[in-house]
């Protein structure tokens, strides 16, 4: 049976000292000092493991991210830094485990022997072929459940009611949910509730009749003009009790009429609503309907802020980076990856927008995104 090799990369000799002591008997270390030593596609046959001493190689592990992706056998981080031991357990990331120093023995040995059994080349689960990981990103377990939720919500003609904070992608996920329906060619219409008067609310979704108030013309509504397409009320927190009672009609017989008008017509079209409000708090405070709020929520879809998914900042990063043609230092894309961002993905592409300007050559440092030449 051929000798088993690890290589280890690390500039460090007393790293490499300490660990060969560590190595389990009957493997061999291969060391060399940098990733420009190893051709991906040459060697990697040839070993059984990589481990990176990521300490020392901090500034050239982002240079080799895109090349070292397709490795085929598992990578070991050796680190003493929290913020790369962070980074590179994201998924996506091509760092199977991390070695967290100081080094132990016992810990090398069972890493080690845990990945020599598990030979299987790592390749995340496929995604439908539809193109919305292309448009709603992200490699976190939380993103991928806010995706499969879209494509299965997508086949139903019911409700659905979209809440995250602002900045999350509420808008785009029902966007989604419309491409992939069967009315995915029909008209979608989007409007956002806050964004119209009080008093222009109801004429704005049910249209009007000549005469039924001063100054009213007759207009089609949302409800009208949309015929068996999607409408998409944004922020349904803010809509009115008079409309609440109205767009109640509309979801459970699909009748309406409208302002000024005694005849009842007939609305086809499937409702999407989104809020960065609690309803179930305003459902408590009197100003949210209780039959309204479980009518719009047969369907429910919650995306997380992006202080819970930090994962998903690098994928994000690299896809509002990619207009530009810039790329961005790993030292920045680290303390990115440390921010709380209150407005979410919103918040991180007007930061990347900005820091991208201030970037004079092509790789956007720490500075950049502070907002320094």
């Amino acid at each position: 049976m051929s000798m088993k090799k690890v290589l280890f990369i690390s500039n460090d000799i007393a790293v490499l000292e300490h660990i060969q002591l560590c190595i389990p008997p009957g493997i061999t270390v291969v060391h060399i000092e940098s990733f420009e030593e190893f051709n991906v596609e040459k060697h990697q046959h040839q070993l059984s493991l990589v481990i990176v001493d990521t300490d020392c190689l901090y500034n050239e592990l982002a240079a080799q991210w895109q090349r070292w992706s397709s490795l085929s056998i598992p990578v070991i981080a050796l680190s003493s830094s929290e913020k790369c031991f962070r980074l590179l357990r994201m998924p996506g990331s091509f760092i199977r485990d991390v070695i967290q120093k100081p080094v132990s023995k016992e810990e090398v040995n069972h890493t080690i022997m845990k990945h020599m059994i598990d030979t299987s080349p790592y390749h995340p689960a496929p995604e439908s072929d539809d193109g919305i990981a292309d448009i709603f990103i992200g490699n976190s377990h939380a993103m991928k459940n806010v995706r499969n939720r879209i494509r299965l919500f997508a086949q139903s003609e019911e409700p659905v009611l979209i809440c995250g904070e602002s900045g999350t992608g509420k808008e785009v996920a029902a966007k989604c949910i419309a491409t992939l329906s069967r009315n995915g060619k029909k008209k979608l219409i989007t409007q956002n509730i806050a964004a119209i008067p009080e008093t222009l609310i109801e004429t704005t979704l049910f249209g009007s009749v000549y005469g039924a108030f001063t100054g009213a013309r007759n207009l089609e509504g949302l409800f009208s003009s949309c015929g068996d397409g999607t409408v998409f009320l944004d922020e349904i927190g803010e809509i009115s009790q008079q409309c609440q009672v109205k767009l109640l009609r509309i979801l459970e017989t699909g009748e309406f009429s409208k302002i000024g008008s005694c005849t009842v017509q007939k609305s086809q079209a499937r409702i999407l609503c989104a809020t960065n409000k609690n309803l179930e708090k305003a459902v408590e405070e009197k100003t949210f309907r209780l039959d309204l709020y479980y009518r719009i929520r047969v369907l429910h879809i919650e995306i997380p802020p992006l202080r819970d998914r930090p994962e998903d900042i690098p994928i994000l990063t690299e896809h509002f980076l990619k207009p530009t043609g810039k790329s961005i230092h790993y030292d920045a894309l680290d303390y990115l990856c440390g921010l709380d961002w209150p407005g979410n993905a919103r918040e991180l592409l007007n930061t990347l927008k900005s820091a991208a300007l201030y970037c004079r050559g092509k790789k956007i440092s720490l500075k950049n995104i502070k907002g320094e030449f």
